[in-house]
């Protein structure tokens, strides 16, 4: 949603958002998402971080360093929540 309406054309909504089908799509799917996000930070400039006309969504008027700032821990916080899961069921497993 980030990439598609602050750097994108904006039409994308939450219901076209769809599960790949299996864990190695996932994967690819990730990837290039992490890819094209990576891609979008490098692109940036220090003068397009204060800048606010790219940001619309999930908020606006804001700068874009501060959209970065929070993608950044949205997938950070993520990542934890995937990595506890593993873990409980991990855990669940040798009960």
């Amino acid at each position: 949603m980030a990439l598609d309406h602050n750097f994108g054309a904006a039409t994308l909504k939450r219901e076209d958002v769809r599960w790949p089908g299996d864990a190695e799509s996932v994967r690819q799917w990730i990837d290039d998402l992490k890819m094209r996000w990576t891609g979008t930070l490098q692109a940036t400039d220090d003068a397009e971080l204060a800048q606010t006309q790219l940001v619309r969504w999930p908020f606006q008027d804001r700068p874009l360093g501060e959209l970065f700032a929070w993608a950044n821990t949205e997938l950070t916080k993520s990542a934890a929540e995937i990595g506890y899961a593993r873990f409980l069921h991990g855990s669940r497993s040798s009960w």
